[in-house]
């Protein structure tokens, strides 16, 4: 049993054991009592979490350190280092409000209150330690909750994969020797810790089903573009990570067919596999909230700071792009290009111009040409299509003005 799955259980334990057995011997209406200020206190932690922040980042120690900080952070990422660090704030000033306001309610609220509300008689206990269960309930899921939440984000990342762009080191003789790279996490983390185990367990499940919304709430942050969330901003890595391996899996497809080299089954496969990968990365986007998207297209704009990007992500459609490599895949299969493969192919082509403009597409050269029914079906696709980019498509496609 891994590490985490061992200190998640026990703390679910003692949360629940500490709570019956406190009922137990409170009785009913001292419980009752308990369960109030407990409840009192997970609402006092949401309600001045942000007021705390605002005052923690408005204190001139609090100012110079985020300028010396920011200061490392290029310009463009200015923005995404803000929200990233409301969120960190977010969580860490939850949990100690959280623990000082029980602390308080503990040793200040409740021996005065207790005075009004008597212990009952030994037959109302059992009672009582039904309320003390709920309250160990309640605690489990106020603590317990936002670090499922954690760890479970922590462990989409850690699956998280990149291919390192291959460094070239010049040889004997002016060549060029390309190591090549196998992608790598962004992240290792020890293996006895059983992050992956954990996130896979029946109690997992529990904290994500009854909980998931109460870790979005306490882990939101206020955006020029709307509110983003802990889960959103892993979202955006992910996706990240995914769009920069997606336009080098659309380099590799063309190149595969510009090429000729490879088999026909291997070229079909190729490509289909990426039309797939494509297909699924779009599908993710199309899922993503206005805001993540705009943060994306921030990151983005920052890798391309010599070109207009600034609503790059916002602008793509990676599933109909998906549909381009399928269609291919099926017109290297069979060699017959239908009405509809043909849309497939212009409309994907189309929807995401602004990609294929970074990689310079127009000067890919031919892919393979068109004739025939097939010059045909591409004829009737391009009908409407801005005269510009529908020659950039004649052009990779040989097809005739």
């Amino acid at each position: 049993m891994g590490l985490m799955t061992i200190i998640m259980i026990a703390l679910t334990a003692v949360a629940l054991l500490f709570g019956m057995l406190y009922g137990l011997g409170r009785g009913r209406n001292r419980s009752i009592l308990r369960l109030i200020l407990i409840i009192g206190c997970i609402a006092g932690a949401i309600y001045l979490r942000q007021p705390v922040i605002e005052f923690l980042l408005d204190t001139d120690m609090a100012k110079e350190l985020l300028a010396s900080l920011a200061s490392e952070v290029p310009e463009n990422f200015q923005p995404v280092f803000s929200i990233i660090l409301n969120l960190i704030l977010s969580i860490v000033v939850y949990f100690v409000l959280f623990f000082v306001l029980r602390i308080v309610s503990w040793l200040i609220l409740f021996p005065i209150l207790k005075i009004f509300v008597k212990t009952e008689v030994d037959k109302r206990k059992g009672f009582g330690a039904f309320i003390g269960l709920v309250q160990g309930i309640v605690i489990a899921l106020a603590v317990l909750v936002p670090l499922n939440g954690l760890v479970m984000q922590v462990d989409r990342l850690s699956k998280v994969e990149m291919v390192m762009p291959s460094q070239n080191q010049g040889g004997s003789g002016g060549e060029e020797q390309t190591e090549n790279n196998e992608p790598k996490p962004l992240f290792v983390l020890p293996e006895n810790i059983g992050l992956n185990e954990y996130v896979s367990s029946d109690l997992a499940n529990i904290y994500n089903t009854a909980g998931s919304w109460y870790f979005d709430m306490i882990t939101t942050v206020e955006t020029p573009d709307g509110n983003l969330n802990f889960v959103d901003i892993c979202d955006v890595v992910i996706s990240m990570v995914d769009i920069t391996e997606s336009t080098a899996d659309i380099s590799e497809g063309f190149q595969t067919v510009k090429d000729g080299k490879a088999t026909k089954e291997e070229t079909v496969t190729t490509l289909r596999e990426i039309g797939a990968n494509l297909n699924d990365v779009g599908l993710r986007l199309n899922k993503m909230k206005k805001p993540a998207k705009a943060l994306l297209d921030v990151l983005f704009s920052s890798m391309f700071e010599n070109q207009q990007v600034t609503s790059f992500v916002s602008d793509l459609k990676l599933d109909s792009l998906g549909n381009v490599f399928i269609s291919l895949g099926d017109f290297y299969d069979d060699g017959i290009v239908e009405r509809q493969d043909a849309e497939n192919i212009v409309n994907g082509l189309v929807d995401n111009w602004s990609l294929l403009e970074l990689m310079s597409i127009d000067e890919a050269g031919l892919l393979r040409d068109m004739e025939g029914s097939n010059e045909d079906s591409f004829v009737e696709a391009l009908q409407g299509v801005e005269t510009e980019k529908a020659n950039v498509i004649r052009t990779l496609f040989g097809i005739g003005a």
